[in-house]
């Protein structure tokens, strides 16, 4: 399945059930993991989520991506 995910500036736990293949049309998110580390993505860039990943998104602005479930 793919669609566009569009959410307003927000903070959220969530787990990947399905692998999940990201493309950020603009905005920026903050990862933070379990463990306490992070990464940034923003605009333009691919991110491929794997079964089970467990983080808490940031979104300090709106963000806007393409998803796609599976491989």
């Amino acid at each position: 399945k793919k669609s566009i995910w569009i959410c307003d500036e927000s903070s959220f736990e969530w787990t990947y059930d399905y692998i999940e293949t990201c493309l950020l049309l603009y905005g920026e998110v903050k990862f933070t993991s379990d463990e306490e580390k992070f990464a940034k993505f923003g605009a333009g860039e691919v991110v491929l989520f794997q079964t089970g990943m467990n983080f808490r998104s940031d979104l300090h602005q709106p963000v806007r991506n393409h998803y796609r479930f599976g491989e």
